[in-house]
């Protein structure tokens, strides 16, 4: 049985010393090395990466969200009736009803908070993969733009430029549960509309460390734009794994009102 363990896990590659890696001379990563460049010279994003959660500002079990992981006293500038709506998804359905209930995935940016992300960087596109539940985005570098009137899609359109050492990602076409009138921007329930615009900036700092500044703008919701930012460590020597939800096994045991 052990024998049979020890296969397994070697199989899914969770450990193993990627070549590329620098490393300190004890041998382990230097995540505090410079950032490696990628095929324009900037600084790439390639990599396996997971977010640093902050200091929470309050518990909120599995529903969490930027309800809790925005600084404390940030003020999310939203029309009345959304922040009533936000604040009955959370406090009321206690995050009752989100997409991820159905195995749908989490929209464009709030999907880089749920479990490791691989960012792969082509001339023609950034590919991130998500390992939860096996989803894919694609942000398009080959100039096109960015489609008008699109076919909402859950992870939206998307597409990207380098300003400096600054991935710049512009997304738009994001789509909202068929069975509600606005959507889950995050797991806490933030609603968005199909008017949905967001600016993500990428920018590695170095080896270990990425920063996202998003922007988000929807004026069917929020009275402004307002931004967020978060901070990324670099998982080294390892590897994604497969992650598949199982439809509906889940959602008859939850609590709707």
């Amino acid at each position: 049985m052990l024998l049979a363990l020890s296969l397994s896990s070697s199989a899914q590659w969770i450990t193993l010393r990627l070549p590329d890696t620098p490393r300190l001379a004890t041998g382990e990563p230097n995540l505090a090395a410079p950032a490696p460049k990628n095929y324009a010279g900037k600084s790439a994003l390639s990599g396996i990466w997971q977010v640093i959660i902050p200091p929470r500002t309050a518990p909120g079990g599995g529903r969490a969200g930027l309800r809790i992981d925005l600084p404390k006293g940030y003020q999310i500038p939203m029309q009345p009736w959304a922040k009533a709506l936000w604040d009955k998804r959370y406090d009321v359905d206690l995050g009752a009803g989100r997409p991820s209930e159905r195995c749908l995935p989490h929209i464009g940016p709030d999907a880089l908070f749920f479990e490791l992300f691989k960012i792969i960087e082509t001339p023609q596109e950034t590919v991130i993969l998500q390992e939860e539940f096996n989803f894919y985005r694609q942000i398009h570098t080959d100039g096109r733009k960015l489609p008008v009137n699109p076919n909402p899609a859950w992870l939206g359109f998307s597409v990207g430029t380098w300003e400096d050492d600054t991935f710049i990602v512009d997304s738009l076409g994001f789509k909202i549960p068929s069975w509600q009138e606005y959507g889950w921007f995050d797991n806490s329930g933030i609603p968005y509309s199909e008017a949905l615009h967001t600016i993500e900036k990428f920018h590695r700092v170095n080896f270990g460390r990425m920063h996202l500044d998003v922007t988000v703008e929807d004026p069917a919701v929020f009275t402004r734009p307002w931004t967020y930012g978060f901070d990324f460590e670099l998982q080294p020597d390892t590897e994604l794994i497969e992650d598949i939800c199982e439809n509906e096994r889940d959602s008859p045991h939850l609590l709707a009102k």
